[in-house]
This record gives structure tokens, C-alpha cells and sequence, in this order.
């Protein structure tokens, strides 16, 4: 059973970050970083990471399905995550 509170908690939290200027403007490797890792210590909750990424992982370029950075998202995922469904 997924933890779907959890993770739509958590992107409420990275969005408060964003809002609040914690975050750059522009993707870069350190925030790619943390929204990967926020997703891996997510996963021991069962949280999602498409619910968690949701908004952000576009912004940010970075995959909602796998987490990885990634300059060309298709509807949030990378064309490698894209191919497998």
C-alpha cells in the first residue's frame, strides 16, 4: 500500500522550499541531488516518487519515475522511463 499522504506531503515541503527561495531558480546538480535523495529516503515510507516530483521534477529536470537528471522530460519522465511502460 502506498504511503500517497506522505509523498504529497513531502512535495507541499519542497514546495514551501521553492517558495520561500531555498531553492535556485535554475536546475543545477545540488538541488537535482537533494529531490533524489528526499525520493530515496521517501521509498522506505512507501511514498511515490511521481507524487513527491510532481510540479517540481520538470522545473528542476529531473525524472519523476527514476529520479535522474535529465534535460528532456516527456509528461515528467525521461524518454528511458517513457520506453519502459
Amino acid at each position: 500500500m502506498s504511503n500517497h499522504d506522505g509523498s504529497y506531503l513531502l512535495n507541499e515541503v519542497l514546495r514551501l522550499f521553492e517558495e520561500r527561495g531555498l531553492f535556485p531558480t535554475q536546475a543545477t546538480p545540488a538541488i537535482q541531488q537533494i529531490l533524489s535523495d528526499v525520493v530515496r529516503l521517501a521509498d522506505e515510507y512507501d511514498c511515490n516518487s511521481h507524487e513527491i516530483l510532481s510540479g517540481l521534477g520538470e522545473r528542476f529536470h529531473v525524472c519523476e519515475s527514476c529520479t535522474n537528471p535529465c534535460e528532456a522530460l516527456e509528461d515528467g519522465r525521461c524518454q528511458s522511463c517513457n520506453t519502459e511502460d
